[in-house]
């Protein structure tokens, strides 16, 4: 079973998430190494960082850091946001090899409870 994300956690992986050079393997990552410390990606140094990611990725992480978290483009285009590990997140999609660790979702996410398929 997934572990649930507090919604600190959930906030350092969108904020992370938020940058087009940090992808999904990148995030596993971070979840996997820091466990139930997440928070600490966004203040530990980078040589710390540099244990487990490659340099480029590090400096990527530093820079998303100086940012800040836009939660009105959720509000005002209605996305639900769904994570790994919440009630709402598919049953199937979790078992798969990889899965995203975030769905973006518009309109009844109800239907995320379905049967699907997907290609």
């Amino acid at each position: 079973m997934a572990k649930i994300l507090t919604d600190e956690e959930k906030s350092v992986l969108l904020l992370l998430d938020q940058s087009s050079k940090i992808g999904a393997k990148t995030l596993q990552k971070v979840v996997h190494h820091y466990k139930n410390t997440l928070k600490k990606v966004l203040t530990d140094s980078p040589t710390i960082l540099r244990d487990f990611l490659d340099s480029k990725t590090v400096d990527v992480i530093v820079e998303a850091r100086k940012s800040k978290l836009n939660e009105k483009v959720f509000t005002d285009y209605e996305i639900t946001l769904v994570f790994y590990g919440d009630k709402n997140y598919p049953k199937l999609l979790s078992e798969i090899f990889d899965p995203p660790m975030i769905l973006y979702c518009r309109g009844d996410i109800s239907a995320l409870k379905e049967l699907s398929i997907s290609i």
